[in-house]
């Protein structure tokens, strides 16, 4: 069996990091007309596999909702398969994804 080194799952894990970052910024990035201290929402769908380690740890640890800042009212939403996430993400049910 071949099992992936630290440093893959180190490079996997922060490449996705900042997907999910750069996501945010892009959701994030319209003017707000509301007042600074609302919150905005940001709703990402995850595959449940650990393939997909990266956001399993970042949801399960808190580190996106912390580095995202109190402005961000992270939700996620859980798929068990790809096309259900992908479906979700292209109907607008969710605004990012780790695919």
């Amino acid at each position: 069996m071949n099992v992936p080194s630290h440093r893959l799952i180190t490079k996997v894990v922060a490449a996705g990091a900042a997907a999910v970052a750069a996501a945010a910024l892009v959701g994030c990035s319209h003017p707000n007309t509301a007042s600074t201290s609302a919150t905005t929402p940001l709703r990402l769908g995850y595959l449940t596999r650990i393939t997909h380690a990266s956001a399993l740890v970042g949801i399960a640890d808190g580190l996106f909702a912390q580095k995202l800042g109190p402005t961000v009212n992270l939700t996620t939403q859980p798929f068990s398969q790809g096309t259900e996430e992908v479906t979700a993400l292209l109907s607008g049910q969710l605004d990012a994804a780790y695919v």
